[in-house]
């Protein structure tokens, strides 16, 4: 294959949200937001898996009355958490962590 058709390729690869190095996240669009990945290739909300806690979405208004979207993400953390008798990391808020809904291993 000609050298111009694989560089091609991997722009186009790389346009599609396919990172190369499999990290596990990937950049959203013109914007470069990374956004978590699930090992499925799909992203990952930006969820608690134990309250279904989710992002809020507003306007934000000026005082001219211009009106732009603003977004207030839930303040997620990764935990080690014990289901059944296997460790697994889960992403859980903090008000769950506070309230003792979970109980984190070590």
């Amino acid at each position: 294959m000609p050298a111009a058709l694989t560089t091609a390729k991997a722009l186009k690869s790389n346009k599609a949200g396919k990172d190369s190095n499999n990290f596990g996240m990937r950049a959203c669009g013109e914007h470069q937001q990374v956004l978590m990945v699930a090992p499925s290739g799909e992203p990952m909300p930006a969820q608690c898996e134990i309250c279904g806690k989710q992002r809020q979405v507003a306007n934000r208004v000026s005082h001219s009355n211009i009106k732009t979207k603003s977004i207030q993400r839930p303040n997620l953390q990764r935990v080690h958490v014990l289901v059944g008798t296997t460790r697994k990391h889960v992403r859980v808020c903090t008000r769950c962590l506070r309230s003792g809904k979970v109980a984190k291993t070590v």
